[in-house]
C-alpha cells in the first residue's frame, strides 16, 4: 500500500513539475485542466466536446458491462512476452478470452518497482483492464545481468506485492502465474522460482526448461516453439483459473 502511495504521489509531483493538472478518463483520453481557464466562448465549446466524451465513455462503459463476464489475462515482462503475443494472442482470440500486454525488451524484474514509469503503466494497466490471471514472464535480462537465482526471486516477490496492492485497490484478486525463463543456463531459477513460490496462494510457477523450446539464438524461441510455449501457457491458466 505504502509503494502504491509513492507512485500516486509520483504522478502528482510530475503534474506539478507542467505545470498540468490532468483529467484521466476511462479509455485513456486526457483533458487539460487548463483548458477550463479559457474565455466563455472557449468553455461552451468545451462542455460541448466532454458531453461528446462523456456520451463516448457511457457507450464504452456499456460495453464493457456487457464483457463483465470476459476472461482477461494481462502477460507482463520481457522479449519473452513479444515472443508469445502473436500466438497467445490467436489462441485467445479463438477462445474468446481478452487478453493485454506490457512488456519491454531487456527489462529486468526490479524494473516494474524500481523505475516508476514502469510502475505506474503497470499500475494503471491493472486498474483500467481488471484482470483475471497476471502472467509475469520475465527473469532471462537478470540472469545476463549476473543476478542470483535468491535476488531475482525478491524482485518477484517485490512485484508480486505490487500487483497485490493495486489490485486489493479496485477490488480485484487475479492469480499470478510465474513463466521462468527457457533457456538452459538458468542458474536453477526455475527451481528456485517453483520452491519458493510452491505455498503461496494464488501464485504458480511454470517451469519452462522442461518443455525443451528450441531456441533460435539461445536465448528466445523460434516461430514454432513460441507457438508450443504459448499454447502450454494458456492451458497451464486454464487448468489454475478452475481452481
Amino acid at each position: 500500500m505504502k509503494f502504491l502511495k509513492v507512485f500516486v504521489w509520483s504522478l502528482l509531483f510530475i503534474s506539478f513539475l507542467h505545470a498540468q493538472d490532468f483529467i484521466f478518463s476511462i479509455d485513456g483520453n486526457v483533458i487539460p485542466s487548463n483548458s477550463l481557464l479559457k474565455s466563455s466562448i472557449s468553455d461552451i465549446k468545451l462542455k460541448n466536446e466532454l458531453k461528446d466524451i462523456s456520451e463516448k465513455e457511457e457507450k464504452k462503459l456499456d460495453y464493457r458491462l456487457l464483457k463483465s463476464n470476459t476472461f482477461r489475462i494481462l502477460f507482463v515482462g520481457d522479449s519473452m512476452v513479444e515472443a508469445i503475443k502473436r500466438p497467445s494472442k490467436n489462441i485467445c482470440n479463438k477462445k474468446r478470452y481478452e487478453c493485454d500486454y506490457l512488456f519491454k525488451r531487456g527489462l529486468r524484474t526490479d524494473a516494474w518497482t524500481y523505475n516508476g514509469w514502469y510502475g505506474v503503466s503497470l499500475i494503471l494497466k491493472i486498474a483500467e483492464f481488471k484482470p483475471n490471471i497476471i502472467v509475469i514472464s520475465s527473469g532471462t535480462n537478470d540472469i545476463y545481468n549476473r543476478e542470483t537465482p535468491y535476488q531475482i526471486y525478491k524482485d518477484f516477490t517485490k512485484l508480486i506485492n505490487l500487483i497485490n496492492n493495486v489490485s486489493e485497490n479496485v477490488n480485484i484478486s487475479p492469480k499470478i502465474i510465474i513463466v521462468a525463463p527457457p533457456i538452459p543456463n538458468d542458474k536453477n531459477l526455475n527451481r528456485v522460482l517453483k520452491k519458493r513460490f510452491s505455498n503461496m496462494k494464488n501464485i504458480f510457477v511454470i517451469q519452462s526448461k522442461k518443455f525443451h523450446l528450441k531456441l533460435w539464438d539461445g536465448i528466445h524461441p523460434n516461430i514454432d516453439s513460441s507457438k508450443i510455449w504459448a499454447q502450454k501457457i494458456i492451458s497451464f491458466i486454464e487448468k489454475v483459473s478452475k481452481n
